[in-house]
């Protein structure tokens, strides 16, 4: 392997965990992390890249001193084997969905109050850029403890029965394909029974939520998005 190979590898892997990190930070679905990455990643790499590449020098300097008779091939593995795992932590990061405990302190960020004890998150999708984005949750929650959630969070009922057919059709559909990517087999949302609103405007961003309950009354989606 030339010289330059262990470089050129590590340049490589650093590069992918730019990628991950810049796609997981705007999106979860996995495709969309990397086509998101790849450009992110380019403005992270300009940071990381530096840092790894001294780090490398650093290395081969210390390898060579220790044990100078050193095959190129084993050099190679040495200098980028820690960046390799890194690599490897994240895309198995990007690929599973994140565990119950992660999902509830990400729903929490949404929140102005503490989640109540008997909410359980089952589902979080992302999509967002620098100055918007949408978020959405699907939790599990008892009928008196989302009374006073959307009673403290400052929500409101919506008028659904007023709306046009057109509308109605419309909203139940982005309801279900929203709830689809939180699960391959969502509750039913298509026929909402309450939908609750909420506005929020801080400085010159607009908060935009809704809390969608459907037939089952424990099962509650929730939407926001950001501009």
């Amino acid at each position: 392997m030339h010289r330059a190979g262990k470089y050129l590898i590590g340049a490589a892997l650093i590069y992918g965990i730019c990628v991950l990190l810049g796609g997981e930070s705007l999106a979860t679905e996995f495709g969309t992390v990397f086509s998101l990455g790849l450009v992110m990643g380019v403005f992270f790499f300009i940071l990381l890249g530096p840092v790894h590449f001294l780090l490398q020098a650093l290395g081969h300097f210390i390898i060579t001193r220790i044990k100078p008779s050193i095959s190129n091939p084993a050099e190679t593995c040495l200098l980028n084997l820690p960046v390799l795992i890194g690599f490897i932590y994240l895309l198995v990061q990007a690929a599973l969905p994140p565990s119950p405990t992660l999902m509830r302190a990400l729903f929490q960020q949404h929140l102005e109050h503490p989640l109540p004890a008997t909410a359980t998150v089952k589902g979080y999708w992302m999509l967002r850029g620098m100055n918007e984005g949408k978020f959405a949750f699907w939790f599990g929650i008892s009928t008196n403890d989302f009374a006073d959630l959307v009673k403290t969070e400052g929500f409101g009922v919506q008028d659904i029965a007023s709306q046009e057919a057109s509308t109605k059709q419309a909203n139940a559909e982005h309801y279900q394909e929203m709830a689809r990517k939180l699960s391959p087999h969502p509750p039913s949302f298509a026929i909402p029974v309450t939908v609750y609103t909420n506005t929020i405007d801080k400085k010159i961003t607009r908060f935009q939520k809704t809390m969608i309950v459907g037939t089952n009354a424990t099962e509650v989606l929730f939407l926001e998005s950001f501009h």
